[in-house]
């Protein structure tokens, strides 16, 4: 099932697994939001951070090539 992630400005992020999840709270780079549904907050990054793009087709995902 998947994770709902927040940003530190509680603007919502893209789902991630119950792993990584898991994993982001061990090393204690996100914390517990709510718990019923389950939601992380993401303590180091924010949207601007993350290239999400909208567009008209909706939500998208800028990938920067370096």
């Amino acid at each position: 099932m998947a994770v709902i992630v927040l940003d530190i400005n509680k603007s919502v992020l893209r789902p991630c697994s119950e792993k990584r999840a898991r994993l982001l709270l061990e090393r204690k780079r996100a914390v517990v939001d709510i718990i019923e549904p389950f939601t992380i907050c993401i303590l180091d990054r924010t949207l601007e951070d993350c290239n999400i793009q909208s567009n008209a087709n909706g939500i998208g995902v800028d990938h920067a090539r370096n």
